[in-house]
C-alpha cells in the first residue's frame, strides 16, 4: 500500500492512502478496434510513469456520520490534463451500512477536487486508469472554507517539488488495441452532440464520408452511403448497440434492415465506426463497414426536456442518471409526435429504456432493457414532371406545395421492439474476458408505392411485414505476453445468433387497401455461428494485426405461398427449404509510426454478406457476397493538455462479387453481379478544451460495374447509380461562459453543414446536389437551459433521394416505359425550441464543479 508523504502543517484527520496502488491503463475493452478521436489509454511498451497527485489535503469527514473510521476504494481515469474522470466507487468499509452513502459522497467530492500529474509513456502525457483508497480516520476538525487557502498553498508548494517516496506498477495485461485500419474511428460526442440532429442514426454523419438520405417517413431508417456503397438501410453496414446486432437478415423491406430509432439520442455517449471489413470482430453486413453505438449519460442527475417546433413537432424527454461516476446507469423515457412538413408525413414514437452497470468483486456487469414503438406516414416519391402539371398530385397547384405533395396517401410504416441485454467482464492472471447475451422481439411493417399503376391496374402499393424473435451470445478472452521487449496480444472470440420469424410481401389495391397478390410469404429460421482469432504484434515502430474469422450460416425457410396443384396433381400450398454456407475471412493490418504523432497504415481483408434466405433453394450451398477490401492511410494525432488534433488522409478500394441495387418494381434491392469501388477521404477534428470542438471531412468515391462482370481493378465499366461521387460534412460547436447580474451563464453556438454533389442515375443522368445548413444557439443558467435550433437554415428545396425509372400514377393514362425522374422531398426550414431542467443528484458544490471543469 502506497502512502503519499503528508505536507507539514496538514491536520492529520484523514488521508488519501494507497493512491496509485495499482495503475491500470486501458481497462475498457474495445469492440471493433477503433482509433479513438479522444485521448488514448497508455501503452505498456517502453518506459511509463503512472499519474500522481500534485497536492494532497485531508478529505472532509461527513458531519452526520457516527465518527468511526472508514475506507473507500475507487477507480478513476486521469486524463492528459490531469483531471479525474469516470470515478467509480468499488467498496466502502465502515461498520454502519446506513452511513455508507455519506462516505461515498464525501470520497467523490474529494476525488473530483484532487489535481494530478498525468501519466506518461515515452515522455508523452497519456490517459491512465488508477485505483485509489480514501481513508477517513475521524471527524474533520477543519471546515472546507478554512482548508481552501491551505490547499492553494500546498498546491503551489507541491508543483515546485513533490516527493511521495513510492512508485506504481503498470499492469501489462491491459494494453490498448491496435486500430484495425486508418479509417477506424472512436468518436466521443462531447460538444458535437449539440449540432442539430433529430435521430440517433444521424450521429453517423460525424464519421468522414458518411451520407444519410431518407426516401420515406421520419420513422423509416435512413439510406446510408459510405465508401462508394449505397448501403441501403443496412444491407452493407453492420450496426450494433453496445454489442447487440441491429441488422435484420431477410427483412421483407430489405435484407439487413437496421433501424436505430429505439435508441434515445441523449443516451449515446460514443460512436465507433470501422470503414471496411478489416477487423475479425466484424460479422455479416460489414461490407462498407461497422458502426457501433455505446450508451452512457455523462451528466448525472434528473433531467426533463420539452421540445416544440415547426409543423407540430413536439417531444418530451425524461432522463435519470443516478450515479455521477457510472454513466452507464440510466433510465429514460421519450415521446415524440409531429404533423410533418406536408401531406402524409405525420409521425409519433415512444421509447422507454433503462440500464444498470456495476461491479461485484473483480467483475463488471451491465444489464439493459428497452421497449419501443413508432408509426409514421410516408409521402414516398413524386414524379418531377408533376411539379409543372400537377398530374396525379392532390395538392394546391403552387409549385412549392406540389414539391412536398404525394401521389399515394396510403403509404406508411410502423415498428415495435422489446429487448433485454446483459454483459459481464472480468480478468486476472494476465487474462481479460467479456461475455454478453441478448434477446429481442421486434416487428415492422411498411407500405410503399414507387410505380403507381405501372405493374397492375389495381395498384402497385406494396405491403411489407416482418416479425422476428432474435437471441444471441458473443464474447472473447484476451491475454498478453512480453516478447522481443514488447507486449504481444492475443484475443479469441465467438458470435452466435438465432432469428425466428415470418416475412411477407403483398400487393395492395389502392382503393381499399385490400391485398390482391402475395409476392412472398415465408417462415424463417436463421442461425449464424462465428469464431475468430485476433493477434496483435509490436515490433519497434511497427504494429501488426493478424485476424481470421470463420462464419457458418444455417437457413430453414418455409414458403407458404405455393400452388395447390401442379403437373402431378394436388399438393400442399407450402414447401420447406434448408441450406447451409460457411466462409473463412482473413484480415491483416500494418501500422508504422513515421515520426512522433504521425502514422501510416495499410489494411486488407475479406468480408461477407450472408444470403437473403428468401432467394435460396433446397440443399443449396448458400452463396455469400464476398468482399475484397484494401486501404492505405496517414493519421496525424497531436494532443496537448489544452487541445487535440486528429487528421487523416485515406485511400480505399473494394470489390464485391455479388452486389445489390435498388429496383423500384420490387421495392427493394436485387442482385446485379460484381462491382468495384475506390476513392479518397480527408478529415480533421480539432478540439480546444472546454470551448471549441470542430470536425470537417471531404470524400470522393467511384462505383462501377466491371465490363466483363467479374474483374477486380480500377478499369471503368458502367457507373453504378445513386452513389454520390463527392460529399462533405462540417460540424462546429463553441461554448463559453459570461457573467450577468452576478450570475454565471453558459452559452453555446453549434453549426452543421452537409453537401452532397450530383449523384449518377440510370440512363446516364445526374441528380441535383444537396446542401443543408443547420444551427443551434443555447443558454444555460443554474438548473435551466434554453435552446433554439434551425434546420435547413436557408430553406433550400433539397431532393434527398432521386431515381430515374418508368411509372404511371394516373390510372387513366396509357402505360409508358419512358424513364422519368422521381424524388423524395427533403424537409424545408424548420425551427425547434427546447426547454430543459436538470437537477444534479450528486449535490456537488459550484466551487468544486468549477474546479473539476
Amino acid at each position: 500500500m502506497l502512502k503519499p508523504r503528508p505536507t507539514t502543517g496538514q491536520p492529520a484527520k484523514a488521508w488519501l492512502v494507497a493512491l496509485l496502488a495499482s495503475a491500470q491503463f486501458g481497462l475498457c475493452a474495445p469492440h471493433i478496434g477503433a482509433q479513438d478521436v479522444s485521448p488514448q489509454p497508455a501503452s505498456t511498451v517502453g518506459s511509463a510513469i503512472a499519474p500522481r497527485p500534485l497536492w494532497v489535503s485531508p478529505p472532509q469527514y461527513p458531519a452526520d456520520a457516527n465518527g468511526q473510521p472508514a475506507l473507500v476504494t475507487a477507480t478513476l481515469l486521469v486524463d492528459v490534463s490531469g483531471s479525474p474522470q469516470n470515478i467509480t466507487v468499488l467498496t466502502i468499509e465502515h461498520p454502519d451500512p446506513s452511513d455508507h452513502w455519506k462516505f461515498e459522497i464525501a470520497a467523490l467530492d474529494y476525488l473530483r477536487a484532487t489535481k494530478f500529474e498525468p501519466g506518461q509513456v515515452g515522455g508523452k502525457a497519456v490517459e491512465g486508469q488508477v485505483r485509489v483508497q480514501v481513508a477517513f480516520e475521524s471527524p474533520a476538525s477543519v471546515t472546507k472554507e478554512a482548508q481552501a487557502p491551505q490547499r492553494r498553498q500546498q498546491e503551489s508548494s507541491n508543483n515546485e517539488s513533490t516527493e511521495y517516496g513510492a512508485t506504481a506498477e503498470i499492469d501489462i495485461a491491459l494494453s490498448p488495441d491496435v486500430p484495425a485500419a486508418a479509417s477506424s474511428y472512436r468518436i466521443p460526442l462531447r460538444m458535437l452532440r449539440y449540432v442539430p440532429r433529430r435521430a440517433t442514426e444521424q450521429y453517423l454523419t460525424l464519421t468522414p464520408g458518411v451520407v444519410l438520405v431518407n426516401h420515406s417517413g421520419e420513422g423509416h431508417a435512413s439510406q446510408a452511403f459510405m465508401r462508394g456503397f449505397d448501403a441501403g438501410e443496412g444491407q452493407d453496414l453492420e450496426v450494433r448497440v453496445d454489442g447487440v446486432p441491429v441488422n435484420e437478415p431477410s427483412n421483407a423491406h430489405g435484407h439487413g434492415y437496421a433501424d436505430t430509432h429505439f435508441v434515445i439520442p441523449e443516451t449515446v455517449a460514443t460512436i465507433e465506426v470501422l470503414q471496411g471489413p478489416f477487423d475479425p470482430r466484424q460479422g455479416s453486413f460489414a461490407v462498407s463497414g461497422t458502426a457501433e453505438y455505446h450508451l452512457g449519460v455523462p451528466q448525472s442527475g434528473i433531467s426533463a426536456q420539452v421540445e416544440l417546433g415547426s409543423f407540430g413537432h413536439r417531444r418530451v424527454l425524461a432522463l435519470w442518471a443516478p450515479s455521477p461516476t457510472v454513466p452507464e446507469r440510466f433510465a429514460a423515457f421519450e415521446l415524440q409526435q409531429g404533423d410533418g412538413f406536408g401531406p402524409s408525413r405525420a409521425h409519433e414514437r415512444v421509447t422507454a429504456a433503462g440500464q444498470y452497470a456495476g461491479r461485484s468483486g473483480g467483475l463488471r456487469y451491465r444489464v439493459g432493457a428497452t421497449a419501443h414503438a413508432l408509426r409514421f406516414d410516408s409521402a414516398g416519391v413524386i414524379r418531377a414532371d408533376a411539379l409543372e402539371t400537377g398530374d396525379g398530385l392532390k395538392c394546391p397547384t403552387s409549385k412549392d406545395e406540389l414539391f412536398f405533395c404525394t401521389h399515394d396517401p396510403n403509404q406508411d410504416g410502423s415498428a415495435r421492439r422489446v429487448q433485454l441485454s446483459g454483459a459481464i467482464e472480468g480478468g486476472g492472471g494476465g487474462f481479460v474476458t467479456e461475455h454478453s447475451a441478448f434477446i429481442a422481439l421486434r416487428g415492422n411493417r411498411f407500405r410503399e408505392n414507387f410505380t403507381g399503376y405501372l405493374i397492375d391496374d389495381r395498384g402497385d402499393l406494396l405491403d411489407e411485414q416482418s416479425q422476428y424473435v432474435t437471441a444471441g451470445l458473443r464474447g472473447h478472452i484476451r491475454t498478453e505476453r512480453t516478447l522481443w521487449g514488447n507486449t504481444q496480444r492475443l484475443e479469441l472470440g465467438y458470435d452466435g445468433r438465432y432469428d425466428q420469424g415470418n416475412v411477407r410481401q403483398w400487393r395492395i389495391r389502392r382503393d381499399a387497401s385490400i391485398p390482391y397478390d402475395t409476392v412472398f410469404d415465408n417462415d424463417l429460421g436463421l442461425m449464424n455461428i462465428a469464431g475468430y482469432a485476433r493477434l496483435q504484434l509490436a515490433l519497434a515502430r511497427l504494429r501488426i494485426l493478424f485476424g481470421l474469422r470463420a462464419d457458418a450460416f444455417g437457413f430453414e425457410v418455409t414458403d407458404r405461398d405455393r400452388p395447390t396443384e401442379d403437373l402431378s396433381g394436388e399438393r400442399l400450398p407450402q414447401q420447406s427449404t434448408t441450406a447451409f454456407g460457411s466462409i473463412v475471412q482473413p484480415r491483416i493490418s500494418l501500422r508504422y509510426r513515421l515520426i512522433e504523432d504521425l502514422h501510416a497504415q495499410l489494411a486488407a481483408g475479406l468480408g461477407a454478406r450472408a444470403s437473403d434466405a428468401t432467394a435460396l433453394s433446397q440443399g443449396e450451398k448458400a452463396p455469400f457476397a464476398r468482399v475484397t477490401a484494401t486501404e492505405a492511410g496517414f493519421i496525424f494525432d497531436r494532443r496537448t493538455q489544452q487541445a487535440t488534433l486528429d487528421s487523416r488522409l485515406i485511400g480505399f478500394f473494394t470489390h464485391v462479387d455479388r452486389d445489390l441495387l435498388f429496383d423500384p418494381n420490387a421495392g427493394r434491392n436485387v442482385p446485379i453481379g460484381a462491382s468495384n469501388r475506390f476513392g479518397v477521404t480527408a478529415s480533421a477534428r480539432f478540439a480546444l478544451r472546454n470551448h471549441l470542438d470542430t470536425m470537417h471531412s471531404l470524400s470522393w468515391s467511384e462505383a462501377y460495374l466491371p465490363t466483363d462482370g467479374e474483374s477486380i481493378g480500377f478499369r471503368e465499366g458502367n457507373r453504378m447509380p445513386f452513389v454520390p461521387r463527392f460529399s462533405g460534412r462540417s460540424d462546429t460547436m463553441y461554448h463559453d461562459q459570461i457573467q450577468l447580474l452576478g450570475q454565471r451563464f453558459e452559452w453555446s453556438l453549434a453549426l452543421g453543414a452537409t453537401w452532397v454533389g450530383p449523384r449518377p442515375l440510370p440512363q446516364e443522368t445526374l441528380s441535383e446536389p444537396i446542401l443543408s445548413i443547420d444551427m443551434r444557439a443555447g443558454l444555460e443558467w443554474n438548473h435551466w437551459s434554453l435552446a433554439l435550433a434551425v434546420e435547413n437554415l436557408f430553406d433550400r428545396r433539397n431532393r434527398m433521394a432521386e431515381f430515374n425509372y418508368p411509372s404511371r400514377f394516373d390510372p387513366t393514362a396509357p402505360a409508358s416505359m419512358r424513364y422519368v425522374r422521381h424524388f423524395s422531398a427533403g424537409p424545408p426550414r424548420s425551427l425547434m425550441l427546447t426547454l430543459a431542467a436538470h437537477f444534479d443528484v450528486s449535490d456537488v458544490s459550484d466551487e468544486e464543479r468549477t474546479s473539476h471543469d
